[in-house]
This record gives structure tokens, C-alpha cells and sequence, in this order.
């Protein structure tokens, strides 16, 4: 989505299935894209003008991120396939795109097996989980 994600995660470390706290994935991940960010919009940057924006934007402190997020706890495989399904279908109902697939960073030509996956998941869709 142009300014929101939807992430249905399972943070684990690799192989011992130690649980990762959901605020640890959090800070990492939205600390090392505010970065990238603020580099890409720093004074003189291509970005900024290509886009016409003014050259001394005063970056520092601008927010990229709402405070918090909306996390749900999922129990059952049904409240998963729900939520899945309701990432799948957001870029369409946003009018983004037509059909699931077209929407670049969506999982679901993943989970259809078609040929146009960005990134493979690292979730076959069973349950358990573990």
C-alpha cells in the first residue's frame, strides 16, 4: 500500500524456535527504513528534484512512522487464512490494481504459484505453525 503495510509474521529465531518480540522486529525494521528515507530525501538528493520538492526540506525529525501499529494475535488457521485473505484483497479494493497479483509485494502469487514472486515466503500455509 502507498502508506501502510499489512506483515502477518511468526518472528522466531532460525531453527531453535525462540519467539522474537514482536517490538524487537519493529524497531529494527522501521528504524533501518526511516534511514534509508531520510537519506533518499536528504537536501540535493535525485529524488528531490526529480519531484520538484524544495531543497532544504529539514529532514531530521520528520516522522515517518505513526507511533504504533495495529497488531492482532492470531489462534486459529481460519483467523489466519481470514487475514491473508484480507492482504490480498486490500490493493484491489483500494483500486490499485485490478486483480491480487498485479499488486508487486503482495504474497499472493506466492501462495497461487504463479511465476511472477518477488520474494518467496517462508511459510508453506500449514498449521501448526511450528
Amino acid at each position: 500500500m502507498p502508506e501502510h503495510v499489512h506483515w502477518l509474521i511468526y518472528p522466531q529465531v532460525a531453527g531453535t524456535g525462540k519467539l522474537i518480540p514482536i517490538s524487537t522486529i519493529l524497531l529494527s525494521l522501521k528504524t533501518s527504513i526511516a534511514r534509508q528515507v531520510s537519506k533518499q530525501l536528504a537536501p540535493g538528493s535525485r529524488i528531490r528534484k526529480r519531484h520538484g520538492m524544495s531543497p532544504d526540506p529539514h529532514t531530521r525529525g520528520m516522522r515517518i512512522w505513526t507511533t504504533r501499529g495495529i497488531d492482532v494475535n492470531i489462534h486459529t488457521p481460519q483467523k489466519l487464512r481470514d487475514k491473508l485473505d484480507y492482504c490480498h484483497a486490500n490493493p484491489v479494493q483500494r483500486g490499485l490494481v485490478d486483480r491480487p497479483e498485479q499488486w508487486t509485494w503482495s504474497s499472493y502469487a506466492y501462495y497461487q504459484k504463479l511465476d511472477t514472486v518477488p520474494m518467496a515466503m517462508d511459510w508453506e500455509g500449514s498449521w501448526p505453525l511450528l
